[in-house]
């Protein structure tokens, strides 16, 4: 392996990353040969769990009915594919089959299902009881770990997707496909709500039940649930029961197919622009938890501010075109200086005449009071010029006519 290729930031995480998972090895091999001389631990701070070879769940400890919000009285109908989230129950068949074939115990890393569907990250491991010819788990809790891992990371990338991005239109799909990494976000979506026009704007929309998504799309404001999230004034994650009960109960009025499950974090910009960035799918109404409430909440302040970052740079780019359109299609001549008296722009007219008065063309950053250019002026015409220059750069408009020679027609212009 070549470390030289690797900073040195990258390959401190990397070390304590094993540093934790031999501790986790370790105590988990511990853990197992204690138990297989004691009976089954009630308590501690593992998720402790004995099933037999079909899968069918025979013990729990306290803690593992806590994390997934289990009755002791649940287990006695549950067996290990219910507890095992759809994804990911081929890892735990694998490490199953291994270990019945082998004996050995197998490290793990999966996800389960609480009672109420929430994913619980998890790592661990399964082996052997040789007197009951059963298998035990044992696995610690690693969802806080995971999403802020997660987090973090996704909060970073939508950061550098501002300089990766060419434009706004560029920049949102290129936020959408980031979240979609970490999240269920197949329709996602960043609506702006205009109340002096009464009009509710959405620069980025990708809907499957929208043709030709993504696109940005104008309504009418109107009584949605765009709306609703907005003035309540905090994330919400809304299930299709609780959208069908505020349209019975007259708070909104939905427009279009109802989603099984919609996630909405109002905004407001540094514009001053309120609206709400979401999530939603017309699938599963168990897609999205309250982690992923948390995640979208986390980091819609970084999507936002790449947005309006990205705004302000195709606004400053579409202001300079102008002015250099302005600069172009003048009759004037006009050119432009810094506080150092140093050619910062000029318009073609300023180009033309300066070629033709002195023999050369004028270029940016050009000091003009270098020696070499102030030997162009008699001293007249250097301390008129210096003092309009002064004035101008401390803020007092100057208003004035001159004269000088052509060299060319040898008469007063």
């Amino acid at each position: 392996m070549n470390l030289q290729k690797y900073d040195k930031e990258y390959l401190i995480k990397e070390i304590e990353k094993l540093r934790l998972a031999l501790y986790q090895n370790k105590h988990y091999l511990k853990n197992s040969k204690k138990f297989e001389e004691s009976s089954f631990p009630d308590e501690g701070i593992d998720m402790v769990m004995e099933f037999n070879q079909d899968g069918k769940i025979l013990k729990t400890n306290k803690f593992w009915r806590q994390t997934l919000g289990y009755l002791e009285e649940d287990i006695n109908r549950k067996y290990v594919r219910d507890i095992v989230y759809v994804d990911d129950l081929q890892i735990m068949i694998s490490a199953v089959s291994k270990l019945i074939s082998t004996s050995q115990q197998q490290f793990i890393d999966l996800r389960l299902s609480s009672k109420n569907n929430d994913r619980i990250f998890c790592t661990g491991i399964i082996f052997l009881h040789k007197k009951r010819k059963t298998i035990l788990s044992y696995f610690q809790d690693v969802t806080d770990r995971v999403h802020a891992q997660k987090a973090k990371k996704l909060y970073t990338e939508i950061t550098n997707l501002t300089l990766n991005s060419n434009d706004l239109s560029n920049l949102y799909r290129n936020i959408h496909a980031k979240l979609q990494e970490t999240m269920n976000a197949r329709n996602f979506f960043i609506a702006q709500l205009n109340f002096e026009k009464q009009l509710l704007f959405f620069p980025y929309i990708f809907d499957e039940e929208i043709p030709n998504s993504p696109q940005s799309i104008t309504y009418d404001y109107r009584k949605g649930i765009c709306e609703y999230i907005y003035h309540l004034k905090k994330p919400t994650l809304l299930k299709e029961a609780d959208i069908m009960n505020l349209i019975l109960q007259g708070k909104i009025i939905q427009y279009g197919t109802i989603p099984k499950a919609l996630i909405g974090v109002p905004f407001q910009t540094e514009r001053g622009i309120p609206g709400v960035i979401g999530v939603q799918s017309y699938r599963d109404e168990n897609t999205y938890q309250n982690s992923d409430l948390e995640l979208l909440n986390f980091i819609s302040n970084q999507v936002l501010l790449s947005v309006e970052r990205k705004f302000n740079e195709e606004k400053i780019s579409s202001q300079a075109a102008r002015l250099q359109s302005i600069f172009n299609s003048s009759n004037h001549i006009i050119w432009s200086i810094n506080k150092n008296f140093e050619i910062t722009s000029f318009n073609q007219n300023f180009e033309y005449e300066f070629l033709k008065y002195f023999k050369f063309k004028p270029i940016v950053n050009v000091n003009l009071m270098a020696e070499n250019v102030l030997n162009l002026f008699n001293q007249e015409d250097v301390i008129f010029w210096k003092e309009k220059f002064e004035q101008t750069l401390k803020g007092a408009a100057q208003s004035f006519e001159i004269s000088f020679m052509s060299y060319e027609e040898d008469k007063t212009i």
